[in-house]
């Protein structure tokens, strides 16, 4: 069997990257499930090529689409123009990537994998989830955990009664100004200014020729440090980690923030998915929304003590463990299983 693959961000199909390389300029591991599933679809002789490399559509069992692609592409167009059996993949939400959540673009494809519990019916919609986990610190030194709270992230602004960036500036100007011995910021950005991304007459502003405009009118956060190599080694310096998602929902988006937090041996503070709790075990961060004011999460952070932190980190452990050992939802076998299992179950099926 012979599948097609692209995806929305087309550099990341080009030479197939994602597939070759388990890292991008977004995260270190964030390509871990495409290169798992390359690696199973071989050992299950599906091979997989670029859609960009397709010469012979009738030798195409399923074109996949990783997020809705760019209709206007010609190589795109000509997919949908065809019968050939459809997979959408959904990885971005509904603020970063609108046209992944409307049902007219939805009618266009046989199966759909999603992370938006609501919708999983294991007809069309499967079960699919953004992030996996990762290799866990199990090695923790609490010693060289010199500092109480970091946040690693991406200066990004969007429009939208939902989104969360506001509030990651929220708790940024909080510490900055009242506890800045505590908090440090990481991640690309934060030096210039960046216009809402998800309305794109504003994200043309982010473009290089505006880079001088845009260094002119920047905000000036104190407690940035620069950009960061190696994030799993920076963040095990400290207790906690600022883990927020992009937005508010919808139900069952997880993405690579809190196992971010996992995986460097730091509790998160994690604010997100409504959901979460039944996903993730409630003892294995602090739940954003159940602070009432930052005052009183820092008052909590500040005063938690060793045996309670470690009792944090044992639960961490303990069910990173569990999920690996019985093969999860959150490890990349489970998404990959049930992707292989449905191309098999459904070759040559009509469309």
């Amino acid at each position: 069997m012979k599948i097609a693959f692209w995806s929305f961000y087309e550099q990341n199909c080009l030479g197939m990257e994602m597939f070759l390389n388990p890292d991008s300029v977004v995260a270190n591991g964030i390509f871990k499930k495409w290169n798992t599933l390359y690696s199973e679809c071989i050992n299950n002789d599906i091979e997989i090529i670029s859609l960009d490399k397709v010469t012979d559509f009738e030798e195409i069992s399923f074109v996949v689409f990783s997020d809705f692609p760019i209709i206007s592409n010609p190589i795109v167009k000509n997919v949908f123009e065809s019968a050939i059996p459809k997979i959408l993949i959904i990885e971005e939400g509904p603020l970063i990537h609108p046209d992944n959540w409307k049902l007219s673009n939805h009618k266009l494809f046989n199966y759909i994998f999603t992370w938006n519990d609501d919708y999983v019916d294991n007809k069309k919609y499967f079960k699919f989830n953004v992030h996996y986990i990762d290799n866990v610190s199990t090695n923790i030194d609490l010693i060289n955990k010199k500092k109480l709270l970091v946040m690693v992230a991406r200066n990004k602004r969007a429009i939208g009664k939902n989104e969360l960036y506001s509030e990651r500036r929220k708790v940024i100007r909080f510490f900055e100004k009242l506890h800045p011995q505590d908090f440090d910021l990481f991640g690309q950005g934060w030096d210039i200014y960046y216009f809402p991304s998800n309305f794109p007459i504003l994200r043309l502003f982010n473009g290089r020729k505006l880079y001088w405009f845009r260094s002119k009118i920047k905000e000036y956060y104190s407690s940035w440090k620069g950009e960061v190599d190696d994030k799993k080694d920076l963040m095990s310096k400290y207790k906690f980690s600022v883990c927020f998602e992009n937005a508010i929902g919808p139900t069952g988006y997880i993405s690579e923030k809190i196992w971010d937090g996992f995986a460097s041996g730091t509790v998160p503070i994690y604010f997100g998915a409504p959901n979460v709790t039944e996903h993730i075990p409630e003892n294995c961060f602090i739940d954003y929304r159940n602070y009432k004011t930052l005052d009183d999460l820092y008052y909590y952070i500040k005063s938690i003590n060793e045996r309670e932190y470690k009792i944090y980190l044992d639960n961490i452990n303990k069910f990173l463990k569990k999920e690996k050992s019985h093969q999860g939802q959150f490890t990349d076998l489970f998404f990959v299983n049930s992707f292989i299992k449905l191309l098999k179950d459904n070759t040559n099926k009509e469309p």
